[in-house]
């Protein structure tokens, strides 16, 4: 007992900092224990091993992070903090073990090199100018604060997207995490599972899964199409064909129980596309299964889809009878009116819901609603008016620079004899393709997939230049 206990005291006494840390943890679980929290006693030791297995292991927080991003409902730890969400402190922990990698030199910093930078640098300076001169400051200033994290997100997709990531990794966790939330959804509308769906006195029962809306389940699940395609049309198992075939079902039925008529619109293009990219890859046996399936499939999808969500697209073409797409048509002439009173900076980043509720519109739509702020339904128009020219135009230029990334990577992989690398580069430009066509409809100037998809131009690039340096080793465990 003695030699254990010296043993003991030699560890604790050799290692300063774990002895304070051990120290802490069991004064904060016995204070616990002595309060009306004392369920939450073995909190502080559940903590402090989870984040010591994130110091050795950092890339599956990273790919937590990225499976909790269709679960907004479920990310919340506390009513009362809305502030403590797990992604977010997912994130810090995984921002602060970068620092020590970087400062230890643990990992290059040229890891974080990307072309997107300088003009994400220009688009934030804008936006400082913006909310500075802003009539609307608490919330422009907001929105810068939202800006600078969503650059901090985008350095932890160049840090911790290795090759092993790119083409195996992250495709499967986005794949089965929005796949996830979509059954949820499909499991709600069914069995009207009032937590998963959304309904009101005038509109039809509509699925939002674990998302926080119907329009953006919709979104996640068309940009996770093309990755589903792209590894059905590259895997020689049939195991895992028929299972991903079954998940892209899921995920159109999906799309069909949240009664988005943008999201149907987008679906059509986003099949087009695909069906152009990926028809040469079938083989004439599996093309002819694939040209008997389609009709069949549309058969059984007008006659087991059901008539509301027919009614509610049909409403698309008759925007004079449908409230909802008047009230849209009015983001528009407001916008532009904002535009002209500040065109140049805007009217500060984020803010055009401030400015929408004081136009004349918001009180004609307001159906005696007390709040009459609403997004613009349309993160370029969001842009223009909260950024003026300058902010829209930086914005496009860099969503352009990363198109220009993914093309140049795949061609890069195609011209080294990786065509199955090359094959997700593919995937992934046109998955950022129809999220590009969906912010038309859609209000999300900081949408995770939006950055997701900017760090996976330049790690793209990077793996595309840089042959096989970064390899699933790469991601070193913290000190």
């Amino acid at each position: 007992m003695g030699e254990s206990f010296k043993t003991l005291s030699a560890e604790l006494t050799g290692r300063p900092a774990q002895s304070l840390l051990f120290l802490l943890v069991t004064c904060l679980c016995i204070a616990l224990l002595a309060t009306p929290y004392y369920p939450y006693a073995l909190l502080p030791g559940f903590v402090i091993l989870v984040l010591l297995f994130l110091g050795r292991a950092p890339q599956f927080g990273y790919y937590l992070i990225i499976f909790l991003i269709p679960f907004w409902s479920f990310r919340g730890l506390s009513e009362t903090y809305r502030f403590l969400k797990l992604h977010w402190l997912l994130a810090f922990w995984l921002l602060i073990l970068l620092a020590f990698q970087l400062i230890l030199r643990k990992r290059e910093a040229t890891e974080l090199r990307s072309n997107l930078w300088p003009w994400f640098l220009m688009l934030l300076t804008i936006s400082f100018i913006s909310a500075l001169l802003s009539k609307y400051q608490e919330a422009a200033f907001t929105n810068l604060f939202l800006l600078a994290v969503a650059g901090l997100f985008l350095a932890l997709n160049l840090a911790f997207i290795s090759r092993e990531g790119f083409s195996v990794i992250l495709p499967a966790v986005l794949i089965l995490s929005v796949s996830a939330s979509s059954l949820l959804g499909v499991l709600g509308y069914v069995f009207d599972l009032r937590f998963f769906v959304q309904s009101t006195a005038t509109e039809v029962k509509r699925s939002i899964g674990g998302a926080l809306e119907p329009n953006n389940l919709s979104l996640m699940i068309i940009f996770t199409l093309p990755l589903l395609v792209n590894w059905i049309a590259g895997t020689r198992k049939r195991w895992m064909r028929i299972g991903l075939t079954f998940l892209f079902c899921l995920d159109i039925a999906g799309i069909v129980v949240t009664y988005s008529r943008g999201g149907a619109v987008i679906l059509l293009i986003t099949l087009l596309l695909l069906f152009v990219s990926y028809v040469k890859q079938f083989r004439p046996r599996s093309l002819g299964f694939i040209m008997i399936l389609i009709p069949l499939a549309i058969g059984l999808s007008i006659f087991l889809t059901p008539s509301a969500y027919w009614e509610r697209q049909k409403s698309i073409v008759r925007a004079e009878s449908d409230f909802a797409i008047e009230r849209r048509i009015s983001y528009l002439y407001a916008g532009w009116e904002a535009f002209l009173k500040d065109p140049l900076l805007g009217a500060g980043p984020g803010t055009f819901k401030e400015v929408y509720a004081t136009t004349k519109y918001a009180q004609h739509f307001s159906k005696e609603e007390k709040d009459f702020k609403r997004y613009a339904h349309n993160t370029y128009l969001e842009h223009l008016v909260g950024t003026g020219i300058l902010g829209l135009v930086v914005f496009l230029v860099i969503v352009f620079v990363a198109l220009r990334n993914f093309l140049k990577a795949r061609r890069n992989f195609l011209s080294r004899g990786d065509p199955d690398t090359g094959s997700w580069a593919r995937a992934y430009t046109i998955s950022f393709l129809s999220l590009l066509v969906y912010l038309f409809i859609f209000s999300d100037i900081y949408h995770k997939y939006l950055l997701l998809s900017l760090g996976l131009s330049q790690v793209a690039l990077s793996l595309s230049l840089a042959g096989d340096s970064r390899s699933k080793d790469d991601v070193v465990a913290a000190p």
